[in-house]
Order: C-alpha cells, then structure tokens, then sequence
C-alpha cells in the first residue's frame, strides 16, 4: 500500500544556524504527511556519519517511527520566493549505518556556497519543497479491512475547537488582568495543562477560588501568546523583527509556568538568533532557566573561529560573566578543553 503526500518546510535564521550549529548536529522539527509524524534532521554543517565528505554541505533526513512504514521515496527541493522548483536533489531512501536506519534523505541536499548564491535565501530564510511517497505494509489481520475502507477519519482537529473557546471567550470562569490589559480563559483547561496554573487556580487559598487573578512581571502580549500556546499546542505567529526577543520572553513564561513542551520550542528557536551581540544574553537565558541545549549552542559558537573575541569587542559577554560566575565558570572550562 502506498500514499503520496507533500510538504513545505521554511528553515529560518540560516546565517545563525550555520555558526552556532557544530558539524555533525541537527536542529529538529516535526510535520505531519501521508498520515504520519515526520520528524525533519536539518544539519547546517552536514551529516558526518557516512562514508561521503559533506562537511561544505547542508544534509536534509526525515525519520518516521511508525512501524508500518516499511521504505520512503523522497524528492527534496530548493523553492524560489514563487513556490516553484529551482533546484532537485537525489535522495537515498536508506542510511546503512545501524544507528540512523530510520532516516531517509541527502546528506549532501547543496553546497553552503551554492545555496549562498542561488538568491533564494531571502530575509535569512529558504524554503524546500517535500514531495514523499510512503510505502506501507499491512498486516493480514487488517488486510481485508484496508480494502473496503469506506470511511475517511478526519486528523484531530481539538486545537482548533479549544483555539476557538478561547477567542470566543464562551464559558471563561477566570480573569487575568495583566498591565491594565484582561484575558479570559478556563480553569480546567488551564489546570490540565500546567501543574503551576493548577495550584493557582484550584488551591483552598484566596487566591484559588479567585475569579481574577493579576499577574506581574509580562507583558500581555506574552501573556496571550502563552494562552494561545495552552489552547493549542503551538506558538502564534509572530512577526520576525521581534521573533528574537519574543523567544526569550515565551521561554521565561513557559519556565514559570511549567509548559515544558513551549519551553524546548523557544530553547529550539533561540538557537538559531546566536550571534556575537546576543551569544551573552543567551548563555544568561540558559543558565537560569536550565536550557542545556540552548548553553550547549552557545559554547560551540564561542569555540568556533574567533567568535570569542568577537563577542568579548560586542560587550555582553564579558557583562554577562561579571553578573553570572556560573557561566564564567562554564566559558573558563570549555576554553581550557579547546
């Protein structure tokens, strides 16, 4: 049995990725397509696993646990700013190493340089086109089944409806008022997402049986993204001039209120803005709010080239390790290892 589906992945912050991201490490991302959850390993720096050397190029792979995905044909492609093709890769339908098996795609999709110059990163960003055909397999026990399926199942489409009780404000029991500004939103809901809103809202203090609630220290329009985010699972659209620092402020919320899923979203994110200027902010953010990923980020753009010195000329780094000896600590050791 085979199902064909197609897919556009959008890949930002490119010149970021491509300096704070070690050779060999992948920034991830997840769609899905053909009824399946594809999870999307974008290396900026290459594979570095197999045989070829790709260390000039940008490796793509997609890996699918579900089990009755037995083989995956991809084609993968660079996109103009229209949408149409400007440039195909060839892809191998299977990594023999053992421990990437499950991964499907190019490790040498294009060259940095050839990428650079083709003029389809635009505002930092490219885009490429997905187009997959999934073979599966199907169990005899269901074999007959599969064949005379007449009824089509819609995906779950819960966000939506959830996304819907929240703009609509139907059936709020609770108010916040955050800078002069309201939001009404559900307890239960709120509760099932974040222990911290669950002892907010449902402990036998005042405070719990409270039917507005003044939060301190956000702004509302975090405040509202952070909702937006409870109701239905992904992050607002936000424009890009501050997507940085719209970033920085989500991780600290979703920290704050335990949304652990919306804090490894901005940690994921975040990674991609390292630069000279904001490498010390970063570290900052990591090192209070337990980001490892986004610390570990951070160091390997310290390490490479002389982004180093680079970031000590900018100013925020050497601020940063006169307010944290922790991350002073932390750069004094990993200087001492390279």
């Amino acid at each position: 049995m085979k199902v064909s589906a197609s897919h556009v992945l959008t890949i930002s912050g490119y010149t970021h990725s491509k300096s704070a991201v070690a050779p060999s490490e992948h920034i991830g991302s997840s769609f899905t397509a053909a009824g399946h959850r594809w999870f999307v390993l974008y290396y900026p720096r290459g594979h570095g696993h197999g045989l070829e050397d790709d260390a000039d190029y940008i490796s793509l792979f997609l890996s699918c646990t579900d089990t009755d995905v037995v083989k995956a044909r991809l084609s993968l492609c660079l996109l103009d700013k229209d949408g149409k093709v400007a440039y195909t890769c060839k892809c191998r339908s299977y990594i023999p190493n053992p421990p990437m098996s499950s991964l499907h795609g190019a490790s040498r999709f294009i060259t940095r340089k050839d990428l650079e110059n083709s003029g389809h990163v635009l505002d930092d960003r490219f885009r490429i086109g997905i187009d997959m055909t999934v073979f599966k397999v199907v169990r005899k026990e269901h074999a007959g089944a599969a064949v005379a399926k007449l009824v089509d199942v819609p995906p779950s489409d819960i966000s939506q409806h959830l996304g819907d009780l929240l703009s609509s404000g139907e059936g709020a029991d609770v108010m916040f008022e955050v800078d002069g500004e309201s939001f009404g939103a559900h307890r239960a809901i709120l509760a099932a997402r974040s222990p911290v809103f669950k002892a907010e809202l449902f402990s036998p203090m005042e405070e719990g049986t409270a039917t507005c609630v003044w939060v301190e220290d956000m702004e509302p329009r975090v405040f509202k993204a952070l909702l937006h985010f409870v109701y239905n699972d992904v992050l607002p659209e936000i424009d890009e001039a501050e997507a940085m620092v719209m970033a920085q402020h989500l991780l600290v919320a979703a920290d704050r209120y335990c949304l652990e899923r919306m804090k490894l979203i901005c940690e994921e994110k975040l990674c991609s803005y390292i630069d000279t200027g904001s490498v010390g902010t970063m570290l900052a953010l990591a090192d209070q709010h337990g980001c490892l990923g986004l610390q570990k980020a951070c160091l390997n753009f310290l390490m490479s080239g002389g982004n180093m010195m680079a970031a000590v000329v900018a100013g925020g780094l050497e601020r940063v390790m006169s307010n944290c000896p922790s991350v002073k600590e932390l750069l004094l050791k990993s200087c001492s290892r390279s």
